[in-house]
């Protein structure tokens, strides 16, 4: 947990003025999914790419302080070895090796499962897997979360809490744990949600506890508990 407590904001300030310099550094503008699949070998490559990412991300925990009209919201994400199963799209292929939610990633690390066998399933995931392995930077340089209802997008069967959008990927939180991930294209789901703007972002080490402040809003008070 983080020390203190964390509240207000000073001013109306822009809350974003620090978000280009850093899109500088983590690639500006729409995201090229095209370009993304062409830069390993194979598609294999990019499927055992998302898992190494995602087994990166599960020594992490992140916090979220999120403002909007004067109230603070607190998010936090961690990420469970059971989630990579339907973040990556598994639940959509029907590959007997992947059943096992629990497992799905070391089966991906050891190449039991290639792109091979989503193939002959017919399963096109690839945009999920692209973004599984942008996600530690969607995380760390989004300024904006959305609060997700579900009834913004009718007929839709998508589940969550929270929603981030961030450079043509579309990433839902449900529970404070990665739920869906995807290319956006024609349909927006951040449409008709809530906008929250990111005013500290932090990382914990699950190991040690350790917390590291990533980004905080020039316009954002700590203040300390006493």
């Amino acid at each position: 947990m983080l020390g203190g407590v964390l509240r207000g904001l000073r001013g109306n300030h822009n809350l974003n003025r620090p978000q280009a310099a850093e899109k500088k550094r983590a690639g500006a503008g729409v995201y090229n999914f095209r370009a993304f699949h062409v830069m390993g070998d194979t598609m294999s490559d990019l499927l055992k790419r998302s898992a190494l990412a995602y087994k990166e991300l599960m020594s992490y925990r992140y916090h979220f302080t999120l403002g909007r009209k004067g109230q603070l919201r607190h998010l936090s994400i961690h990420f469970p070895e059971v989630a990579y199963h339907h973040l990556a799209g598994f639940h959509r292929a029907g590959i007997a090796a992947l059943l096992n939610k629990k497992k799905s990633l070391e089966t991906v690390l050891t190449g039991a499962v290639t792109h091979e066998h989503f193939k002959r399933a017919g399963a096109v995931l690839e945009d999920r897997w692209t973004g599984i392995c942008r996600l530690k930077e969607i995380i760390e340089y989004n300024r904006v979360v959305f609060y997700y209802r579900g009834h913004e997008q009718p007929g839709s069967m998508l589940e969550g809490d929270y929603l981030i959008v961030h450079d043509g990927v579309v990433f839902f939180i449900a529970g404070g744990v990665p739920e869906s991930i995807f290319e956006q294209k024609s349909r927006r789901y951040e449409q008709g949600c809530p906008r929250f703007v990111t005013l500290q972002i932090s990382r914990e080490e699950m190991a040690t506890g350790e917390v590291t402040c990533l980004f905080r809003s020039a316009t954002f008070i700590e203040i300390p508990t006493r």
